[in-house]
């Protein structure tokens, strides 16, 4: 993540965009004690904050959600959950869940928290009166007159205006797949493809990863 760049998290619905989010600021915020600022315009704060813990825990999101059926003795887990409260008790990774957003509040958000990353789940809930073209190019305007990376995820259907805009204006996009998403049983269940679509600084790639969307996260294939 480098200042001054939109990066671009993208997906069908369902398919994994808010986890994969999630991780990339708990990777700033907690390995890196970078302020990270995230906006939520799908979740409510207490929704965010379990799958954080779970993705750093890793704990089975419903056994964070409900720790007296949830048998977390018996959880493989990379930290405790007390570890990972720990952490989001540093304040380092602030979750501001929202009904509501527009561009013209970007200036206010950046001068009231002074973060050092800004996300936003997700873009195509911005600013309902303004197009998205509009919407793309405030949210670059904002990463370079911040000198900051910003984070947003957006929708992938059929006819995504949000994604057309993004292309042009982000710096990074990446396209999440999972052949599991519409077919259980597809040889490939399990898996995700992380599409680098467009990377004004390196080369355009492919990444396959695990998917343990029940645990928040993806990992490296093979990895229990």
């Amino acid at each position: 993540m480098r200042p001054g760049h939109l990066i671009v998290v993208a997906s069908a619905p369902g398919a994994g965009k808010t986890t994969l989010l999630l991780q990339f600021l708990r990777h700033a915020a907690f390995r890196h004690g970078c302020s990270t600022h995230l906006i939520s315009l799908e979740m409510t704060d207490s929704d965010i904050r379990q799958r954080l813990l779970s993705g750093e825990s890793g704990i089975r999101l419903h056994s964070v959600g409900h720790p007296a059926t949830g048998n977390l003795n018996r959880e493989p887990s990379a930290a405790t959950l007390a570890e990972a409260k720990a952490l989001m008790n540093q304040g380092t990774l602030a979750v501001d869940s929202r009904t509501s957003f527009s561009i013209t509040d970007l200036p206010l958000t950046f001068y009231q928290e002074q973060h050092q990353i800004l996300a936003v789940d997700c873009i195509d809930l911005v600013d309902a009166d303004a197009s998205p073209f509009t919407v793309a190019r405030a949210f670059k305007k904002y990463a370079l007159e911040a000198e900051m990376p910003v984070l947003v995820s957006t929708r992938v259907r059929d006819n995504s205006p949000h994604v057309d805009a993004l292309m042009e204006e982000a710096d990074i996009v990446l396209r999440l797949e999972r052949p599991d998403t519409t077919d259980w049983d597809h040889e490939r269940a399990g898996e995700a493809d992380i599409h680098v679509v467009k990377n004004r600084m390196g080369p355009i790639a492919r990444i396959t990863m695990q998917h343990q969307l029940f645990r928040s996260s993806f990992v490296p294939l093979g990895q229990s």
